[in-house]
């Protein structure tokens, strides 16, 4: 059986997924729109990240959009450029993942674990982010050169 705090956090992100992705889903709006343009996509971690910010905002919770170098789950094991969503909630601050097929929600002390992120980040508020993307007409990162050849994510 998982300690009870686990359990606690556990059901919190279920609560907290089910009111983003219910945001998302809501037909006809532009979040949904938005939301069916990016989510078949590979390496769609930037577009995922900036509309999921934006359903969980909707959805009441104050949220961040995170750009980072977590380290891969699989050998060379090398950092790569990733974003994700970061909102307050009751049980502390949550990481949400729903790029690339994943569906991670968890605290974010483990989800900083699991990907062995550094320091080396950068937050943006989902209004931020949605200038930045208008400005530099692509998901981002924003924080690094995108190469004129390479494809954004």
């Amino acid at each position: 059986m998982l300690p009870a705090k686990e359990m606690a956090e556990r059901a919190e992100g279920m609560v907290v997924l089910h009111r983003v992705t219910e945001r998302l889903l809501e037909g006809g709006t532009l979040l949904a729109g938005r939301w069916r343009s990016v989510s078949l996509e590979k390496g769609n971690c930037y577009p995922v990240a900036a509309v999921v910010a934006l359903a969980a905002e909707r959805a009441g919770y104050t949220a961040f959009v995170v750009h980072g170098k977590p380290a891969l789950q699989v050998a060379p094991f090398a950092p790569y450029d990733h974003a994700w969503v970061e909102v307050e909630t009751r049980m502390g601050r949550m990481a949400i993942d729903l790029s690339n097929g994943c569906n991670a929600i968890l605290p974010v002390e483990r989800y900083y674990a699991l990907g062995k992120i550094e320091a080396d980040k950068v937050v943006y508020t989902p209004s931020e982010t949605w200038s930045l993307i208008t400005e530099n007409e692509h998901y981002g990162p924003f924080h690094i050169p995108v190469d004129a050849g390479q494809e954004s994510r």
